[in-house]
């Protein structure tokens, strides 16, 4: 006897395995009074060695992670950080920035459906360095995954982003002032 998916269950498993290959996103957002809040997002599967064909971690699997497997992929997660991106205020130099990670969706997303996916979101709160005016990331040679680099100012998403690969530095995103919105067509 032969069994045979039908089109939407062959549409599904498909839907199921595909995945987009896995960025870094970096989104800051800047206060007039110098207030700076970092996220950097991290998706489980960069620790693979193949990101592009790893499964994703979805949201009935997170309740079944142990506490240890969670520190775990935190600690993983603050680890390439550090060795994939480069934080800089200008003209002051590099910073260090101190991540806590929690389990979230994409873009902080909560989690609450089955089908949602599981990131690793790291918030690094402090304030601009006396003296910077600007900010940028560079990725390093080490990276095998695209940095994307977007900034909010006053809550405002501001048009210009990058996206980086090895080696590559973005823009310097000046803080100071807020870049003008796309005219209206």
């Amino acid at each position: 006897m032969k069994h045979l998916l039908s089109p939407a269950t062959l549409l599904f498993v498909t839907a199921a395995l595909a995945h987009p290959v896995p960025d870094i996103p970096v989104r800051t957002w800047f206060t007039t009074d110098g207030g700076c809040t970092v996220t950097v997002e991290v998706d489980p599967r960069c620790f693979e060695p193949d990101p592009n064909t790893a499964a994703s971690l979805m949201q009935p699997i997170l309740p079944t992670l142990s506490a240890e497997r969670r520190a775990e992929l935190m600690t993983k997660a603050a680890a390439l950080v550090k060795k994939y991106v480069v934080f800089e205020f200008d003209p002051t130099g590099p910073v260090q920035p101190e991540f806590t990670f929690e389990f979230t969706g994409h873009d902080r997303a909560p989690l609450v459906r089955e089908e949602d996916i599981v990131v690793l979101t790291g918030t690094w709160t402090t304030r601009a360095p006396a003296g910077s005016a600007a900010w940028r990331i560079q990725a390093t040679k080490e990276t095998p995954l695209a940095i994307v680099f977007r900034n909010y100012f006053e809550g405002r998403e501001q048009p210009q982003f990058s996206v980086l690969f090895p080696g590559e530095t973005s823009f310097a995103f000046k803080f100071d002032k807020p870049t003008a919105p796309p005219p209206q067509k």
